[in-house]
């Protein structure tokens, strides 16, 4: 009978370890585990801008690259030091350069097209991705090569919770040109009005340009392209959109 009771005592002991455990386990897994539905983004259009004086663009004119992010875990906790990253190598057209400023956006670039960054103590990340278009100027009907409009080129991923959003992208910089002061101007404002005079002839229209995302390249994109360029021409904005990486 002792022996009984003793193994009886064990087992009780035992399972009541197992129990102690298996609550446990999904209050850490609610603490530390990324909530894919909770990792909260501005949409899915996303600018890539410039700087000037060597910060980025200041959103005088009310148009900047800012694309804040926020990430919680399924206690709905917020998460801090989760690395997030926008992988922007379909997109044939856009460029991004080494240089994301990091001092003052903390991003950094890995494989030429992947712009990273790590949420703050709210959980939250504000890319302002340095980046330009290499759009050039046709000599036909045709408008030079690039994503169409309203086409996803690019992927925000979470770490521990993978892809989250595909992105349209759009470029102020539609040349890649003029920098350390220049990147923003009458050129690119000149190019994205042939392209949308051509957009509206039966070309294809391009992502790049479409500045109030919706999917079409109309003058009233144009109006925000020479917006841009007046804004960069008065000492902020977009006046270095920056070089590729060697």
């Amino acid at each position: 009978m002792r022996r009984i009771t003793r193994r009886r005592r064990v087992i009780a002991r035992v399972l009541g370890a197992v129990a102690v455990l298996a609550a446990a386990a999904p209050a850490a897994r609610a603490s530390t585990a990324i909530d894919i539905y909770k990792v909260t983004v501005p949409g899915n259009q996303l600018d890539v801008e410039g700087a000037t004086n060597g910060l980025p663009d200041n959103c005088s004119d009310g148009t900047c690259a800012n694309y804040t992010i926020s990430v919680k875990d399924f206690a709905n906790n917020v998460q801090s030091g989760v690395h997030v990253w926008v992988d922007l190598r379909d997109c044939i057209d856009i460029g991004i350069p080494c240089d994301q400023l990091a001092a003052s956006t903390g991003q950094w670039v890995d494989d030429y097209s992947i712009v990273n960054g790590t949420t703050n103590a709210s959980g939250q990340f504000t890319f302002k991705i340095q980046g330009f278009a290499t759009a050039r100027a046709t000599l036909d009907v045709s408008t030079s090569d690039g994503t169409p409009a309203g086409t996803a080129c690019a992927k925000f991923y979470c770490d521990n919770a993978g892809l989250i959003a595909n992105l349209v992208v759009h470029a102020y910089d539609v040349d890649g040109l003029g920098s350390p002061v220049g990147a923003v101007n009458g050129v690119d404002v000149s190019l994205v009005a042939a392209e949308a005079l051509k957009g509206s002839l039966g070309a294809v229209k391009r992502a790049r340009d479409d500045y109030n995302r919706d999917g079409n390249v109309t003058g009233a994109d144009v109006s925000r392209s020479a917006a841009m360029a007046v804004q960069a021409s008065l000492g902020t904005g977009s006046q270095s959109t920056g070089t590729l990486c060697p």
